[in-house]
């Protein structure tokens, strides 16, 4: 028998408790959340199905609503089952136009890390030392495409607390066995220093070339600005923001203190604030370039991705 297939509240669930990691997966998820949400419907009134597409974007936008592939695809859904509700489109046609979508959604993605791969790897060279933050799918799949060219090169790996996604990346890459250095959030400015490259992945690009990404990406990019360390975002440009070209910027995700205190219980009625601040912006001036899947861009060239 093969696995259970996940209903579009598991996967929801999923999301929320941060089961799911990295930009790339969490925006293809919410293309398949949608997806089965039209598929799950049991109706026959078109009207409907729109208004609980619409409710559930909003409320994945509300779980990471710092993430630009999250609200793109929730903009890109809704204007095309609200252009489908115009042409009177049945319930059988909306679900044959958004299984579609979603399949093409996911072929591009598929395509795009295969790109991006292909370009970072020319940035890296035998014996590079590479320093990264976090968890990425497209910086992941750039270290496996240098590994399968029989390039030789060391990474380091920050833990990322309080979630411990790098961690993990460090573990993946290990099992690839790409020679990495796991170290703590800590040490951070004493181990950049190594390093020829920094290769980090991100949650949106805005218009002017800033990002968004997990909280110690600043200080990963203060740092390798200072030591005068060249450092790169690889994103797919489904995670540019469009609409920050009219000034309209994304909340960064606060996440609940216990992932910080754990277990720890702390007293009421002490002046104590606990500040898990999931992301954080990084200024254009700090970035070297982007690898996209069309090439590696300049910060100030994101506008031309646009399509």
């Amino acid at each position: 028998m093969g696995a259970k297939k996940n209903s579009s509240e598991e996967l929801i669930s999923k999301i929320k408790e941060m089961k799911i990691k990295a930009g790339t997966a969490i925006g293809k998820t919410v293309v398949e959340i949608l997806r089965l949400k039209v598929n799950e419907f049991r109706g026959d009134n078109s009207l409907l199905l729109i208004k609980e597409l619409k409710s559930t974007g909003k409320r994945i936008i509300s779980i990471k609503p710092s993430m630009a592939p999250v609200a793109n695809v929730v903009d890109r859904i809704l204007n095309l089952s609200e252009d489908l509700l115009e042409k009177e489109a049945s319930i059988s046609e909306i679900k044959q136009k958004m299984n579609l979508w979603a399949e093409r959604y996911f072929k591009v993605s598929e395509n795009a890390l295969k790109n991006i791969s292909i370009y970072g790897s020319k940035l890296l060279s035998s014996s590079s030392v590479i320093f990264t933050h976090s968890y990425s799918e497209s910086v992941f799949e750039i270290f496996k495409r240098v590994k399968s060219l029989q390039k030789k090169f060391r990474v380091i790996c920050t833990e990322s607390r309080p979630l411990l996604e790098g961690r993990e990346f460090a573990i993946n890459l290990s099992n690839l066995d790409i020679e990495t250095n796991l170290i703590t959030d800590a040490l951070i400015a004493s181990f950049i220093r190594q390093a020829d490259i920094v290769l980090v992945g991100c949650d949106a690009i805005y218009i002017d070339g800033s990002i968004i990404n997990k909280a110690g990406t600043l200080l990963v990019s203060i740092l390798a600005h200072k030591f005068d360390i060249p450092l790169y975002v690889a994103a797919e440009s489904s995670k540019i923001y469009p609409f920050s070209s009219y000034g309209m910027l994304l909340p960064l995700e606060e996440r609940p203190e216990k992932e910080v205190l754990g277990d720890l219980r702390i007293p009421k009625d002490i002046p104590l604030k606990v500040t898990n601040q999931f992301f954080e912006l990084i200024p254009h001036h700090y970035i070297r370039g982007f690898i996209t899947e069309n090439g590696i861009y300049h910060p100030g060239a994101i506008r031309s991705l646009l399509k």
